[in-house]
């Protein structure tokens, strides 16, 4: 085979791989274009194809994926991604499986990066964590986890897609998860509840305050093992104890006219014993599972 023929299946091989990143489909069939990868690697042209496909591969989440991104309306922003990020892996594996026999002999030979083993990398720093996209991403997860905080309807489905992309985008690490969304929403749910406390031991009596306090944990809990990554339960647990119980136990139990303090003043011991002790189960029921205890 001369310099045009394989000159030609590498273009065409690489118009097949563009057509499988934008569209999902080729226009070939699957064994005609494993035949003509095979063809190029006996023609010791594969070097050539593989370079090329490298090129294609690199350049759809640049060219193609992050501005399509970018281009969604906000309604669609936190989906959108996750849908791109499926149609990337399901398609990068298509172009893995065309090429399948080149990649085993240039990566061992040539110690080059596989098609495959570019795909993740490619999509977590050129789309999901890119400077143009990367802090509004984080911002629209972060609000629509603060409006299902508040009672809103929101698409619970798509930030847990989302989470699970984050941890899947950190190749066997946390990382991604962690620095993306993990920490911010931690820091905003500490914010949250410590002006959620603060409001509420004005307005609420010391009993009612620790009810509430269950009912937060027990919110944040739920919400927690819905959407996000199961470890991100506990902490969040323990988020929520420090700023509504931990750091407002003094205040709880001096709290006027139904604090403890207070109790011990203006009640028979007998029932005072009683409240108290009831108060104290419910905290310790509701904490029983949070570390810090």
């Amino acid at each position: 085979m001369g310099d045009g023929g394989t000159g030609n299946l590498r273009y065409a091989l690489r118009r097949a791989a563009q057509g499988i990143l934008e569209k999902g489909e080729s226009g070939w069939q699957l064994e005609d274009l494993h035949l003509s990868a095979y063809a190029m690697v006996v023609q010791e042209q594969g070097a050539l194809l593989h370079g090329g496909l490298h090129e294609v591969v690199t350049d759809h989440p640049v060219n193609k994926v992050r501005p399509g991104i970018l281009a969604s309306t906000h309604d669609t922003f936190l989906r959108t991604p996750d849908q791109a990020w499926n149609d990337h892996r399901t398609r990068v594996n298509r172009i893995r499986d065309i090429v399948r026999h080149l990649e085993h002999v240039h990566e061992s030979r040539y110690r080059v990066c596989s098609v495959h083993k570019l795909g993740v990398p490619l999509f977590r720093d050129e789309v999901a964590r890119h400077g143009d996209m990367q802090p509004k991403l984080q911002e629209c997860r972060l609000q629509t986890m603060s409006r299902d905080r508040e009672g809103e309807m929101v698409d619970k489905l798509s930030v847990k897609n989302a989470c699970q992309m984050l941890g899947k985008l950190g190749v066997n690490s946390r990382s991604v998860y962690e620095e993306d969304f993990e920490r911010p929403f931690l820091a905003e749910s500490a914010i949250f509840c410590a002006l959620e406390s603060q409001k509420q031991l004005v307005e609420m009596s010391a009993t009612d305050y620790i009810d509430m306090a269950e009912q937060r944990i027990n919110e944040e809990t739920r919400r927690a093992k819905l959407n996000l990554d199961p470890s991100t339960e506990r902490l969040i647990q323990e988020v929520v104890y420090q700023e509504l119980v931990a750091s407002r136990l003094n205040a709880i139990v001096e709290k006027e006219d139904s604090g403890v303090v207070a109790l011990l003043k203006n009640h028979d011991e007998f029932v005072v014993k009683e409240i108290i002790t009831v108060d104290i189960e419910n905290i310790l029921s509701l904490l029983s599972t949070v570390s810090v205890i």
